[in-house]
């Protein structure tokens, strides 16, 4: 395929890390995007880390994308003189015996997940609910995904049209389409939750999932530069400021806050610690979460010039460069995708 232009529909974290791998690929693209319809890359903690929890197995993959993730984050902090990727260790409270036990027995086989646990004396915490013992996992960190995002479209900025896409005005040719009397290679759709309205894929691939986070001050506490997990992640934002999240809702998936939520995640910073913490923010976002957790890319059934990328869910600072590159190379030399990530699995 020639290196035309290519159009991308949407600029949250999906859109915005193709078009970081569309140019180094020297392919030339535009974009089409209204931040206002989902601020879900926005408002996310922008977390990694390579393990699931519920039984501490490694994430699907976690070896090859961490390796993707940090080359292609670290290469974007270079570009833009700027810093967003923080590698950050990751503590699990474990309350009892059994928790250690079963942390111990999981670290046998998960190098992710530090053999030797660690004391919380050892950690010198201010203010925080002390559990038995600290399991520390490897190779996790956070993304600023706001730095990154308003750094990334101001280098776009050139070939952005910041509009809501009306799929009534493209023209789907054999070779190319037509937009708004502009002619393009192919469009990828990047869409996020928004997928779910798009008539072009009327398979059901997703299962949107509203998230909700607090911007919370305390200046009692001190948890150093530690992210904490404990039925929810409570990180160090900057000076007194902490992130709690996130929640979980697949009913409600409307950008709003909720009380709900509120309530919720308040109760579960006082799991970590019981002193006052005074919000400051409330956010709220719906992830593009698919059916079988698993992201969705790949070339329409019927239209050889659409693609999607989706899908990311909340893994997505992880899956997002290592698929936009696979993505890329499917397009461009034909590289076949993973059976796991082709969207054709839902229409087959």
């Amino acid at each position: 395929m020639q290196k035309n232009n290519f159009l991308i529909i949407g600029n949250g974290l999906a859109g915005t890390v193709l078009a970081h791998t569309l140019k180094q690929h020297q392919i030339s693209f535009s974009i089409i995007a209204n931040k206002e319809l989902s601020k879900s890359s926005w408002v996310a903690g922008g977390l990694w880390n390579p393990v699931v929890f519920k039984r501490y197995t490694k994430s699907w993959m976690a070896d090859v994308l961490l390796s993707e993730m940090k080359l292609f984050y670290q290469l974007c902090e270079k570009k833009h003189s700027a810093k967003y990727y923080y590698e950050l260790p990751l503590l699990k409270p474990l309350a009892n015996n059994d928790e250690i036990k079963f942390w111990n027995k999981a670290s046998d086989f998960n190098n992710y997940l530090h053999d030797q646990l660690i004391l919380p004396e050892e950690l010198c915490f201010k203010n925080i609910q002390h559990p038995m013992a600290y399991g520390l996992v490897k190779e996790t960190g956070r993304i600023n995904l706001e730095r990154f995002l308003t750094l990334s479209h101001s280098e776009f900025a050139s070939v952005t049209t910041n509009e809501t896409f009306d799929y009534n005005e493209i023209i789907i040719n054999e070779n190319d389409l037509v937009y708004k009397n502009n002619s393009y290679c192919a469009v990828i759709f990047c869409e996020g939750h928004l997928m779910t309205s798009n008539p072009l894929f009327n398979k059901t691939m997703l299962k949107p999932a509203k998230g909700e986070l607090l911007e919370l001050e305390n200046e009692t506490i001190d948890i150093k530069n530690y992210i904490i997990t404990k039925n929810s992640f409570l990180f160090n934002l900057e000076a007194n400021k902490y992130i709690c999240g996130a929640t979980y809702e697949w009913d409600d998936l409307t950008d709003h806050v909720t009380e709900k939520a509120k309530h919720e995640l308040l109760k579960k910073a006082a799991l970590i610690s019981n002193t006052h913490f005074k919000i400051t923010k409330q956010l709220s976002g719906v992830r593009p979460s698919s059916v079988d957790r698993r992201p969705i890319i790949g070339q329409h059934p019927v239209y050889k010039n659409i693609y999607a990328f989706n899908g990311l869910g909340t893994k997505g600072v992880m899956l997002a460069p290592y698929f936009a590159k696979h993505l890329t190379k499917h397009i461009i030399n034909g590289e076949k995708l993973m059976p796991e990530v082709n969207l054709n699995r839902f229409y087959l």
